[in-house]
C-alpha cells in the first residue's frame, strides 16, 4: 500500500522509536515506549504529523473494503499515541445517492498488549458456555 518513499512515513512504531532516539529520548524498545510514553517527548508531534496522510489512507482503505462498525487501536501502541492518531483521523466520505454512510467508531483498546493470548484463553469458555 505504501511506495518506497512513503514506507518510512507510515504508522510503524519502529520509525517513531528512531525519531525519539534522534531527539535524545532513549527508547530501547516498543515495550519500553508503551510503558513510559509521553506525548510531549520531542519528535512525537512531528512524527504523527508526518505519518497522518498514510495513516488516513490506511483507515479509509479499511473502511472502504471491510466497512467495520469500529476500528480498535490495540496491540503495542501506547494508548496516548492512539488518541493522538484518532484525533487526526479524517474519513474520506462522499455521500452516495445523497446518503452519508456512518463512519467507524475509533476505539482505544483497554486490553493490554497480550490481546492474542487473552483471546485464545477465552475460546474454551466461548465453546463450552456460550
Amino acid at each position: 500500500m505504501f511506495d518506497d518513499v512513503e514506507t518510512e512515513r507510515r504508522p510503524a512504531l519502529q520509525y517513531l522509536i528512531n525519531r525519539l532516539n534522534q531527539n535524545g529520548i532513549n527508547v530501547p524498545s516498543i515495550h519500553y515506549m508503551r510503558r513510559h510514553f509521553d506525548r510531549n517527548w520531542p519528535g512525537v508531534a512531528e512524527w504523527v504529523d508526518e505519518i497522518t496522510p498514510a495513516y488516513n489512507r490506511l483507515v479509509n482503505a479499511i473502511r472502504a473494503t471491510i466497512d467495520p462498525q469500529a476500528i480498535v487501536f490495540g496491540g503495542q501502541i501506547p494508548s496516548d499515541l492512539a488518541m493522538l492518531m484518532i484525533e487526526r483521523t479524517k474519513i474520506f466520505d462522499r455521500p452516495r445517492y445523497g446518503v452519508q454512510r456512518p463512519g467507524p467508531k475509533l476505539i482505544v483498546s483497554e486490553i493490554s498488549s497480550d490481546a492474542p493470548a487473552i483471546g485464545a484463553a477465552v475460546m474454551p469458555f466461548s465453546r463450552t458456555f456460550y
